[in-house]
């Protein structure tokens, strides 16, 4: 089934996506040292892209082991390819969400925040970021405010807030802000 899966990808994918993702319109860009699978499923796509993923959109990056993306999908999902997906900023309101797995890494111009998995959930417009050894940790650029969570950090996109679920250590003098993540700014 892999393998078929996998042939699948390599028909319908440009070739140009391979070497990495990048669409000007959105100037979201996608590289791996892995492959990619898309998988059409009940009106959806879910495109797994593994090994050493590095995402970027302007001063956004996401690096992770695994990244998975599930969009609403195309009225035709036996032709649809990564360069035919919707772009309204990226996904825009077809992105349903996004899944980073292994040695996660977010980060932005306002800081940067590690940790095992970080799910975004397009609905709610939030992220959670969990695991890590101490468990997950957010800094700002600065350097002046650090945040580090027992379970997990959660920063609400909608009403601004960063929150901590289990126990948690923060420091610093400076706000907290807010990070932004590649393929999830508002539509334009």
């Amino acid at each position: 089934m892999k393998r078929k899966l996998f042939l699948l990808f390599l028909l319908t994918m440009p070739l140009a996506a391979l070497r990495g993702a990048d669409t000007a319109a959105s100037g979201i860009n996608i590289d791996a040292d892995g492959g990619a699978v898309f998988i059409p499923t009940n009106g959806a796509m879910l495109i797994v892209i593994t090994n050493n993923v590095r995402a970027t959109e302007g001063q956004s990056l996401l690096t992770c082991d695994l990244l998975s993306i599930l969009t609403r999908a195309s009225s035709n999902t036996n032709e649809q390819t990564f360069a035919s997906l919707p772009q309204t900023s990226a996904f825009g309101s077809d992105l349903q969400s996004i899944t980073a797995e292994g040695h996660v890494v977010i980060k932005d111009d306002r800081g940067h925040a590690t940790g095992d998995k970080a799910v975004f959930d397009q609905a709610t417009d939030i992220l959670t970021l969990t695991g890590g050894k101490d468990g997950p940790q957010y800094e700002t650029a600065d350097g002046q405010s650090h945040l580090t969570a027992k379970k997990a950090i959660i920063f609400d996109r909608k009403t601004g807030i960063i929150r901590c679920e289990g126990a948690f250590h923060a420091e610093g003098s400076g706000p907290l802000h807010l990070l932004s993540l590649p393929m999830t700014s508002p539509g334009k």
